[in-house]
């Protein structure tokens, strides 16, 4: 069996760029800007950043679920009880929001322009995508399969999940609802996933 090599930071920037066309943001060192140099990345100050990764790049906007107990449903296809962990989502992934206005165009007779009603605004679309990869970095779930597993849980979810991070919570989002979950290897990288989830911003509600 081969050992697990952990990639650089010079693998995970390439990396990055290849699948998103996003690269790494890096901290303001020295050895940090020249490895970068050729991709034009952002560097950031110390106290810009939650915490480093194992690769020396810093973790940006973080996020997670939160702990509790969910509904899901069991091989009876009856609900039960699920117990979530906290899980910090892969160090490597962007998230993309998204919000549609609801409108009523109603074309206007003999005249010129349309009326237009506002209905409100509908739920946010969210995109996370991301490379799964070891990372001893991690409070827990460090391996790509403890990662992979994680998500599984969360996909099978029957109802919207508690998020927790900074990019969520300046859109006022406190709660997702996930739509479906995808995982593609990624070419010439044994080990590496490269994971996509398509999400809904949920509501609390109370009676």
């Amino acid at each position: 069996m081969n050992e697990y090599k952990p990639i650089g930071v010079d693998s995970a920037l390439n990396l990055m760029v290849q699948l998103f066309g996003r690269p790494y943001i890096v901290p303001g060192d020295e050895k940090a800007e020249q490895i970068v140099g050729a991709y034009n990345v952002t560097v950031q100050a110390d106290d810009e950043y939650d915490r480093l990764s194992q690769f020396g790049t810093p973790v940006l906007g973080s996020f997670r679920a939160e702990a509790g107990t969910y509904k899901a449903y069991d091989n009876n296809d009856k609900l039960s009880d699920l117990q979530i962990d906290d899980f910090e989502f892969p160090v490597a992934s962007i998230v993309e929001f998204s919000r549609r206005k609801g409108t009523v165009v109603t074309e206007t007779i003999g005249g010129k322009g349309s009326v237009k009603e506002i209905m409100g605004l509908s739920d946010w679309v969210i995109s996370i995508r991301g490379l799964i990869v070891q990372d001893d970095s991690r409070n827990s779930f460090k391996t790509v399969a403890e990662q992979q597993k994680q998500l599984d849980k969360l996909n099978e979810v029957a109802g919207a999940i508690k998020i927790n991070g900074k990019l969520f919570f300046e859109r006022d989002i406190h709660h997702i609802l996930i739509q479906e979950l995808r995982y593609t290897p990624v070419q010439g990288k044994p080990g590496l996933v490269q994971y996509e989830i398509d999400a809904l911003s949920d509501e609390e509600f109370f009676f």
